[in-house]
């Protein structure tokens, strides 16, 4: 039997084009075109900072789920990658 997963909910995200440095609050519950505008067209970044983790599993893994993730994502945590999505809505 797995033991039961401690789920914490992520806030404080924040969105910029790629080329940019103009970081902007996002819900994730939104797309980014309702904060970088529909007429961009580009690469979106999405960024937040992790609470600090007292206890991992006793697996010592870290799950993160993404509800929708399009096209092409890129998950890194202190710069590294750690993870990649290519591919249609997940």
């Amino acid at each position: 039997i797995t033991p039961l997963r401690k789920v914490t909910e992520l806030s404080g995200w924040r969105v910029k084009a790629r080329d940019s440095e103009d970081w902007k609050p996002i819900r994730t519950d939104d797309s980014w075109e309702t904060v970088l505008g529909v007429q961009f067209d580009g690469i979106a970044i999405y960024e937040t900072t992790l609470p600090p983790i007292a206890k991992l599993h006793e697996s010592g893994r870290l799950l993160l789920h993404f509800e929708a993730v399009a096209t092409h994502a890129t998950v890194r945590l202190d710069g590294k990658v750690i993870g990649e999505h290519l591919g249609g809505w997940t």
